[in-house]
């Protein structure tokens, strides 16, 4: 979009809008010190999903699916 320009209707999942793009700046790299701690953060969030799709996947192999074609019914009281 260019400045001044409205954008089409669009839905979200907090109902309907419209934008208008009222300024442009330009992209500036935050210094690494400003944003430490979250590159960390992020990284350590990512090394603990890598762990899990590991122990799945692990557990996986290992698994022994049954198919099971009648439900008993538990005895009541």
């Amino acid at each position: 979009m260019n400045v001044g320009e409205i954008s089409p209707i669009f839905v979200s999942p907090y109902g309907f809008h419209l934008v208008k793009l009222t300024d442009r700046k330009p992209s500036v790299p935050k210094p690494f010190e400003e944003i430490r701690d979250e590159v960390a953060s992020h990284y350590r969030e990512w090394l603990k999903q890598e762990k899990v799709r590991a122990l799945v996947k692990e557990l996986e192999g290992r698994a022994a699916v049954e198919e099971v074609t009648q439900v008993e019914e538990a005895p009541v009281g």
